[in-house]
């Protein structure tokens, strides 16, 4: 099976901003948050939880690297990505828009999630998390998506069932964020440092 991987994003492109120190509890607190992923069956195709998990982890590292925020794991965004995975393999196509016109942000409306901005990657064929990780790092609008500040939330599944006769692994990552995300990410331990910085700066001009 051919490694194939696909990328659809509504997102401005990320610059890494000023380095800013991660807090130690945080980053351990989202590792054991990124274990409570959604977890639904998913029709007669195979629900990978693992690796759906380990991959959500691998992405927050990629993020800690350019001093981004790590992204949460959420319930309607996996079973957006759940509900596109299985349909990917029961109709046998490989696209962000469904042969019969559903377009990407359909799932993410299907499950009542009140997005600001979502993005897609999709993967297929890939025998290791770290060969899907590495391929969409080495793919500038994969890389986008991955390394975007603006998305605060991740929903992810791992499918494996069979495609164009071959069994494979379909890979649905989906990111994005709400009103209420912007609302309450000053409450991060970052963001307060950060914050607190800039006041600081700005008290230094009066």
């Amino acid at each position: 099976m051919k490694n194939v991987i696909r990328c659809w994003s509504g997102a401005l492109n990320n610059r890494p901003g000023t380095k800013i120190f991660l807090n130690v509890a945080l980053i351990i607190t989202l590792s054991w948050l990124s274990i409570f992923v959604f977890n639904p069956k998913a029709s007669s195709f195979s629900l990978d939880v693992a690796d759906a998990k380990e991959l959500i982890i691998l992405t927050n590292q990629e993020r800690l690297k350019y001093n981004l925020s790590p992204l949460f794991p959420n319930d309607q965004l996996a079973a957006a990505a759940l509900n596109k995975a299985n349909d990917l393999l029961k109709e046998q196509y490989f696209s962000h828009n469904s042969p019969k016109g559903k377009t990407f942000s359909a799932w993410i409306k299907d499950v009542d999630y009140d997005y600001i901005i979502v993005g897609e990657n999709l993967a297929m064929g890939f025998g290791s998390k770290e060969g899907i990780m590495a391929a969409w790092m080495n793919s500038d609008k994969h890389r986008q998506n991955i390394l975007n500040e603006h998305y605060k939330e991740i929903g992810l599944a791992v499918l494996r069932g069979n495609y164009q006769g071959r069994e494979t692994k379909m890979v649905v990552q989906i990111f994005g964020a709400t009103t209420g995300n912007r609302l309450s990410e000053i409450f991060l331990p970052y963001q307060e440092l950060n914050l607190r910085n800039v006041i600081k700066k700005l008290n230094s001009y009066s």
